[in-house]
């Protein structure tokens, strides 16, 4: 994914949140399902706004704080029409607005057919982002899930010399909650667990003897990232042994 369209869409969907007041872990976790949709190589059908929408949406509901997909569709268009410099219209023929909302006088009112319209779109995008993540968000810990692969996004940059580890810790983050549902490690102890087991897979695979510089620079680099999530020790060893004992009954 290009930088520049990485950029616009973390600032599109942070000042949606900010415009919709949700939570800053609302709006981290949203921009990872962008990032992980954007990042799986999967051709877009649905339109920017509505795949923001979709992402707002579904971290909402995930994080339990039930925002309105109206009001999340009316702030995401509205604020993509601003970057874009188009005029927003107000068309009050086929709805009465609700003026007691404070988002009423920034944003665009739609009518019943266009926010239905939309709406659909978004549901079917939800659909796809569940699919290209492959993970039930029905389970009992999701809010656990969402809030570890959120963690492993913002700590594992989107270089592609770490595409392969980001992906690994998404696998191995996938099995650990499908298996366990009912953990009680934090995420950033299943965070760290994930990425070190994943780059213990990568080292593997990597010649030991290799003398190149750029190797030897990948492997510390690699070393530093299970440091940054900042868990304990202890969580981080239970975390790894939970991860090899899955690995080990898939093998």
């Amino acid at each position: 994914m290009d930088i520049e369209d990485k950029k616009q869409h973390i600032r599109i969907i942070r000042h949606a949140c900010m415009m919709l007041n949700l939570p800053f872990h609302v709006c981290v976790s949203s921009i990872t399902l962008a990032d992980i949709l954007f990042e799986s190589g999967v051709k877009r059908k649905s339109s920017l706004p509505v795949i923001y929408a979709a992402c707002i949406f579904l971290a909402s509901k995930v994080q339990e704080t039930h925002q309105r997909l109206r009001d999340i569709i009316n702030s995401v268009f509205y604020i993509v029409n601003q970057l874009s410099e188009e005029e927003i219209e107000y068309d009050l023929s086929e709805q009465t607005p609700d003026e007691s909302n404070p988002l009423y006088k920034y944003m665009k009112i739609f009518t019943l057919q266009e926010y239905t319209e939309r709406k659909d779109q978004v549901f079917q995008v939800e659909q796809h982002i569940l699919r290209v993540i492959n993970f039930d968000f029905s389970i009992f810990d999701a809010k656990n899930y969402l809030e570890t692969i959120t963690k492993i996004n913002i700590e594992i940059p989107a270089d592609a010399e770490f595409a392969q580890l980001k992906q690994l810790c998404f696998g191995f983050a996938n099995d650990f909650f499908m298996t366990f549902p009912r953990c009680s490690l934090p995420s950033r102890s299943i965070a760290a667990g994930c990425t070190y087991c994943s780059i213990q897979a990568i080292l593997s695979n990597l010649d030991s003897s290799n003398p190149d510089v750029n190797v030897i620079k990948f492997k510390e680099r690699l070393a530093e990232f299970p440091l940054k999530f900042r868990a304990k020790e202890e969580d981080i060893v239970q975390a790894c042994q939970t991860i090899l004992n899955i690995t080990q009954e898939k093998l």
